[in-house]
């Protein structure tokens, strides 16, 4: 019994001991990260550019190049208009007036587990046969989808299976048949010119500018891209990569690649920010002073918008350098003294 008590009371001496050497252990971190950061006037976050050298990383100066923080964190990101990071594994923010906010200083959030009967369709929308020569699709009168031909039903997420957009007040729909092919309908299940089930994907581009035509980017028997109008115009003949929709974009632009070469194609403007060329173009990201709307091409004017390169420095197994490059071709690589 006396055995039990002592092991029991070095137990608690340890717990009490390892909390005591974690709290120092994080009161430390937090003098770090607090000691880096605020030298930095909060006007000048925005100027603030992440780089990465042998994994770990820092801030410099988009302007002059010169190292603000050098690199020995574990991440950071640009600010826009707050900027996260991770220094030994303690994730931080900082917020635009220069508070920091500490992952390890916020209580636990409490999750809840949701039972979902995933047996139970809660889609009011109807599969309609196509035996007696059905083949389009109905909507209510707030132009949401009621129903649609069984010719198009593949998956039972509805989306997967039909989009539908408006043109001069008129309702229609991407849809792909039995075979695979990707086609356009009106309600009736008419098919339009040019878009009558011959391409393996077609995505409607809804960054375009030009809302006259309402454009479309498709994919060829060859599997390049191409865009196409409702208007049957058609640019970019077998020119892009992959389909710009669905590499993701930012203010309208989109990195897209394949195994030989990389660009960026800006969805807005209907033409290439940067051709295809064998320089490697990582994903896109940007900086600003106030919150923007990623999804809206107008918010690019506010935004300074950067791709990043990133490769294998070979100095351990998983280290890596990384820098970011403007759109107009300025790259931000930290002056080393």
């Amino acid at each position: 019994m006396k055995k039990i008590i002592k092991l029991f009371v070095a137990t608690l001496i340890t717990i009490n001991s390892y909390s005591q050497n974690s709290k120092k252990e994080f009161q430390e971190i937090k003098n770090q990260i607090t000691k880096d950061f605020s030298t930095i006037k909060s006007n000048l976050f925005v100027e603030l550019i992440p780089f990465e050298i042998k994994s770990k990383w820092g801030y410099l100066h988009s302007k002059t190049k010169e190292i603000i923080i050098p690199p020995k964190y574990d991440r950071l990101n640009f600010f826009n208009p707050t900027m996260e990071g991770y220094y030994k594994d303690e994730g931080f923010t900082v917020k635009k007036n220069g508070i920091l906010i500490f992952n390890g200083d916020q209580p636990e959030k409490e999750s809840y587990l949701m039972e979902v009967d995933e047996s139970e369709d809660n889609s009011n929308i109807k599969i309609i046969s196509s035996a007696d020569g059905y083949k389009g699709f109905k909507l209510d009168e707030n132009g949401n989808l009621l129903s649609y031909s069984d010719m198009y039903y593949h998956y039972e997420e509805h989306a997967w299976n039909i989009t539908l957009f408006k043109f001069k007040e008129k309702h229609y729909a991407i849809v792909n048949n039995k075979n695979k092919k990707y086609g356009i309908i009106d309600e009736s299940g008419n098919t339009l010119k040019g878009f009558n089930f011959k391409h393996k994907e077609i995505s409607l581009n809804k960054y375009a500018k030009d809302k006259e035509k309402v454009w479309f980017f498709v994919q060829e028997s060859n599997d390049m891209w191409s865009l196409k109008s409702i208007k049957n115009k058609t640019k970019f003949k077998n020119k892009l990569m992959a389909n710009p929709i669905t590499s993701g974009c930012l203010f309208g632009f989109s990195s897209i690649k394949n195994k030989e070469k990389q660009g960026v194609f800006d969805c807005y403007n209907l033409k290439w920010k940067i051709k295809p060329q064998k320089e490697k173009i990582g994903g896109l990201y940007h900086s600003s002073d106030t919150k923007l709307d990623k999804n809206n091409p107008l918010d690019r004017a506010k935004a300074k918008i950067y791709y990043s390169f990133s490769y294998k420095d070979g100095f351990k197994e998983y280290s890596y350098t990384t820098y970011y490059v403007d759109l107009n071709g300025r790259k931000f690589v930290p002056k080393i003294k």
